[in-house]
């Protein structure tokens, strides 16, 4: 082991196990490094910190091989009967281990980015490496000089002594934190139980109960403090399992403590974590109970500890309350704001307003809906008042009342999850059959209060809509889904599919027997085309919602890799496919917007089969297709990389004739769109070309495309083509490329199938002075190659007649 990793990893004070605390909190933060401040920064260290710890686990091993051979000793500390040499020095390379404080900086990156399993996989890296690293000490610890036992030759044995990142409690209760975040509290609890089996834990100490002077990072005792006991309690709760959880705040408070913990004054996290635990146990009389020992415990509730309480309320008869009585929830209010002077935030208004629909009170809901936007009055007045006023008699305020009073009466106005209590509110007055009531909230609270609707909100107003068979007003709220890039929820995509495909039904049944009404509808709500809308509106929701996520503002993106979002559009195409499926599956005719989804989700995922087979069904259904089905084709032949499928779908485009009798149809005529679609397609197949002539051939047809635009030569509206940003960069690109290529004598125009009409140089200069190339780039497409050539252009645009500034730049650019 090197002396750096060896002098940093035999520090027992650094290590955040036991009762060693060390000396700068902050400093041995396991969560993230001081100066780590982007997300893709941290992943980076991580994925560092991973390939680290690998290869010093495949260089232990081999340490371990060659030590055992050159010393003469086994694995296991017998002799192996070698032969005698009186000086034995094993000297293995050094060893580079990241230290402890890396490792769980890593495990806490990797739980954050939702990579449980990877953040696993390194801590068994760990623990493996923290048991031979056991092993090797053990056995090959000895120094100075011993003798041979047959000979009596002195003999001299070096072994290093090695120090990896043994797991530490913090590295355990990193782990479990992200399981029980993740949702695999099961997969917290046995990561408990296995702390509890180490060597180490603070059960398995001797029985004079001295700990050894520790040597070793492995020999640090493991004693859980009330952060680890707060996670398992946790763990408990999120199962629904008050009695374990109960049982350990018992270990806690007990004097002597317990199996799991030591004596720990509980805080009030631990406080809130068991009432949640009852909450989740649906045991309002346990969960007042835990309420009356905090308030003996004389430790202060506070927002959570209520949210928690009236949440409970009402969920099943007890001796404390009834299943259908929500006045305890008004009280816990008043108490709370009354009593503690806490202030209610946007959860508790929304489990008191959720309590009152599960009662089927939508007139107590409306109550509390009103008591928050009261609260949120008065608190803009007080804000507008100025902070004037309150700086000039704070002094003789507070001196009359605590802080927590003024703190109180000074919060800002802005409520913590406002848009749970609007939710709850529209989803008492859906279930009480008030629907023009729900969509009078779901209107107010955008225009009138500024609150933005969630998934969970449209959900709840489009179950209640089309409970009511309400189907131009749930198109509505799919639209308006659709605009906003919200995605349906698991739930909600389920319940459209089943209303769906009860309209469906409806519909045949009208057809047949030419009867009205069903399930609560009317044949004024829904028309002949009912079914088929709410199937397309909801599949485009689906591609809209996934198109919001992937053009989001790069600050605002998760890090995924690429393998990820392939597999992120498979899913995609997946869930979209499923729908049309269900809706042929309810005799469902689909219309071409439906199937233009589908080609959109093909595309998505690049699936050129599928997106063959949804062209030929268009077809055999007598439909044509039109400009967004020839577009989505092009484009998902260019995301597979495949041009020559581009250049046969543009072929098919322009021969097509319709073999519908629908007098309507236009024959298809290609635009700046689809232009860039096909430029695409080859600027893609460009970047995985085997060889530069290759790449050289698919530039050119880019250039061949714009100069028969240019020419004439093409339906494409120059004008329209010139606004394409995207478009023209890749054109600007291409000239580029192949002015380098003509400039190193590798450009050959019979090589690569196009004349010069023109000089490229001279097209690329003519591209970069376009008015829309002038404005700020659009960051999805302009990647560093391309902001290269445009730089390059633009010298080559200024410099026409300057040899010598030219001749560097060509320099610059082609290194």
């Amino acid at each position: 082991s090197s002396s750096s990793s060896s002098s940093s990893s035999s520090r027992p004070a650094g290590r955040g196990g036991g009762r060693m605390k060390p000396r700068n909190k902050k400093r041995f933060a396991p969560s993230a490094g001081r100066a780590v401040k982007d997300d893709g920064e941290r992943m980076r260290r991580a994925e560092d910190v991973e390939s680290r710890m690998l290869l010093a686990l495949e260089g232990m091993k081999s340490a371990m091989k060659s030590i055992a051979v050159s010393s003469g000793v086994s694995v296991n500390g017998s002799s192996d009967g070698g032969d005698e040499r009186e000086d034995v020095v094993v000297a293995p390379p050094p060893l580079i281990f990241p230290s402890v404080r890396e490792c769980n900086a890593a495990l806490a990156t990797l739980g954050d980015a939702g990579e449980l399993l990877r953040a696993l996989r390194l801590f068994g890296k760990m623990r493996k490496a923290a048991s031979l690293a056991s092993i090797l000490n053990a056995n090959f610890v000895s120094s100075g000089k011993s003798s041979n036992t047959s000979t009596g030759t002195p003999r001299t044995q070096r072994t290093p002594r090695f120090y990896p990142p043994a797991p530490t409690l913090v590295t355990y209760s990193t782990l479990m934190s992200r399981a029980v975040h993740l949702g695999k509290a099961r997969v917290a609890l046995r990561l408990w139980k296995l702390m509890k089996t180490q060597s180490e834990f603070f059960t398995n100490q001797p029985n004079n109960g001295k700990w050894p002077n520790p040597q070793t990072v492995s020999q640090l005792p493991i004693i859980p403090d009330v952060k680890a006991a707060n996670i398992l309690m946790n763990a408990y709760a999120k199962l629904g399992d008050y009695e374990s959880a109960l049982d350990l705040m018992g270990q806690m408070t007990s004097e002597n403590g317990g199996c799991d913990v030591p004596p720990i004054a509980p805080n009030l996290v631990t406080w809130n974590t068991l009432v949640d635990a009852c909450h989740r146990a649906d045991d309002l009389s346990a969960a007042l109970d835990v309420f009356d020992a905090l308030k003996s415990a004389k430790v202060r509730p506070d927002a959570r500890t209520y949210t928690s309480l009236i949440s409970t309320v009402a969920r099943r008869s007890g001796p404390r309350g009834g299943a259908m009585d929500p006045s305890l929830a008004f009280v816990l209010l008043e108490e709370m704001r009354d009593q503690y002077r806490i202030r209610p935030n946007g959860m508790t208004y929304c489990a008191l307003i959720d309590v009152c629909g599960r009662c089927g009170r939508s007139d107590l809901a409306l109550k509390g809906l009103r008591m928050m936007l009261r609260q949120k009055e008065e608190e803009e007045r007080a804000s507008q008042r100025g902070g004037s006023d309150h700086n000039a008699e704070g002094g003789n305020r507070r001196r009359g009342r605590s802080h927590h009073q003024d703190h109180y009466h000074h919060q800002p106005h802005a409520l913590l999850n406002e848009v749970g209590a609007w939710t709850a509110a529209m989803d008492a007055c859906g279930k009480a059959g008030r629907v023009d009531t729900a969509l009078k909230l779901f209107s107010v609270m955008r225009s009138k209060f500024g609150v933005r609707p969630n998934t969970v909100t449209c959900g709840c107003l489009t179950d209640a809509l089309l409970r009511a068979g309400r189907t131009a007003e749930t198109l509505d709220v799919l639209r308006y889904m659709k605009e906003e890039g919200i995605e349906p929820s698991e739930v909600m995509y389920t319940s459209l599919m089943t209303s769906a495909g009860r309209m469906a039904k409806m519909e045949r049944k009208d057809r047949r027997h030419g009867e009205g009404g069903f399930g609560g509808m009317n044949d004024e709500d829904l028309d002949a085309g009912a079914a088929i809308e709410v199937y397309t509106e909801l599949m485009s929701s689906l591609l809209h919602a996934s198109k919001s996520s992937f053009n989001a503002p790069k600050h605002k993106k998760r890090r995924i890799s690429k393998q990820q979002g392939q597999a992120d559009s498979n899913a995609l195409l997946l869930r979209v496919f499923l729908v049309f499926q269900e809706m042929r599956a309810a005799g469902v005719q689909p219309d071409l917007a439906c199937y233009n989804s589908l080609l959109r989700a093909c595309s998505r995922a690049g699936d050129i089969d599928r997106m063959a087979d949804v062209m030929k069904r268009i077809v055999a259904d007598g439909l044509d297709p039109n400009d967004i089905s020839w577009r989505e084709t092009i484009k998902g032949a260019a995301r597979a990389g495949r041009s020559d499928i581009a250049e046969r779908y543009w072929d098919d485009a322009l021969s097509y004739e319709s073999r519908s009798r629908n007098e309507d149809y236009v024959p298809w005529k290609p635009n700046a769109l689809a232009f860039e679609a096909l430029a695409d397609a080859y600027m893609r197949e460009a970047a995985l070309a085997p060889s530069h002539s290759e790449k050289l051939q698919l530039y050119a047809k880019i250039v061949s495309m714009y100069e028969d635009v240019l020419g004439g030569m093409s339906e494409v509206d120059i004008f329209e083509l010139h606004e394409n940003q995207r478009a023209m960069l890749m054109v600007l690109r291409a000239a580029v490329s192949l002015e380098l290529a003509h400039d190193r004598n590798a450009f050959d125009s019979a090589e690569v199938g196009t004349t010069r009409s023109r000089s490229t140089r001279e097209l690329a200069t003519d591209i970069v002075s376009l008015e829309s190339l002038q404005q700020q780039l659009s960051p999805t497409f302009a990647d560093a190659k391309t902001m290269k050539a445009l730089a390059l252009a633009k010298v080559w645009a200024q410099h026409d007649e300057d040899e010598e500034p030219e001749r560097l730049s060509n320099l610059a650019f082609m290194k």
